[in-house]
């Protein structure tokens, strides 16, 4: 029986992009895990996650439950769960037969690594959010705007993204915010390129999962060059992280 990881739809191709939901995507690939992807508009999210009685994710700000995908249901367990770390904890303790996400009791330190990533790169938001609205289907066009809008105080969306020399500011505020994670990586560059060095764990998948992230929203649009560029910081190190993580991409 394959697992059932929920995801939301847009409009480019193979319809996978958030990043969250590539994160455990990537998890249940890396660990050869028969699964199958169940679209779900974004602006079902909350009521599809209620009926099937997923515990919300977090809190909205005035108090209700949150819910958020990715999610899964696993018919081996009976489990449905959201958030990609949990899932991914998950899934090394219920199939410690296949290859360990957090390996070595490092689940710690793998939470200390995905903060220090995150607040590395804060200012790829303003660089994203319209066009990430911009790929949803229509009918969650409203539901996504609300919601992204929101994250900037009701800015509309067409104002977020940073412009002029504000813009170039940004950018290279992001490159430098690469360059700072590029650190934990070149401390195991003698055994690998990867975090651990020489196996794949969290570290590499939740890097990869905003990398393809970047591919997926500008590769082949009008802003190629922000993927191009992003391809090409610290040395092509992150278009090679991508390549060593290509064989875990597979939407099922």
């Amino acid at each position: 029986m394959s697992i059932i990881l929920y995801d939301s739809p847009t409009t480019v191709p193979g319809k996978a992009l958030s990043p969250n939901m590539w994160k455990a995507r990537f998890c249940l690939n890396y660990k050869g895990l028969a699964h199958k992807t169940e679209w779900v508009d974004y602006c079902d999210i909350q009521e599809h996650s209620k009926k099937l009685n997923i515990k919300p994710t977090g809190k909205n700000p005035d108090g209700t439950d949150f819910h958020s995908f990715p999610a899964i249901y696993d018919p081996k367990t009976g489990v449905y769960l959201a958030d990609s770390f949990q899932i991914a904890v998950y899934l090394d303790k219920t199939y410690p037969d296949t290859p360990a996400i957090f390996p070595n009791n490092t689940i710690g330190l793998q939470a200390a690594f995905e903060g220090i990533f995150m607040a590395s790169i804060g200012p790829f938001l303003g660089f994203t959010l319209y066009d990430t609205w911009a790929v949803q289907l229509p009918v969650s066009h409203d539901y996504v705007r609300k919601k992204f809008e929101g994250i900037f105080g009701g800015m509309p969306l067409e104002e977020i993204a940073p412009k002029g020399d504000r813009a170039i500011e940004e950018w290279k505020k992001l490159e430098e915010g690469f360059g700072k994670v590029e650190g934990l990586f070149k401390a195991t560059d003698e055994v690998g390129p990867l975090v651990l060095g020489d196996r794949v764990s969290w570290g590499d998948i939740v890097v990869a999962s905003f990398l393809i992230y970047f591919k997926r929203l500008w590769e082949g649009t009008e802003k190629d060059e922000q993927w191009r560029n992003i391809s090409t910081w610290q040395g092509g190190r992150w278009a090679a992280l991508l390549d060593k993580l290509d064989a875990y991409t597979a939407i099922h």
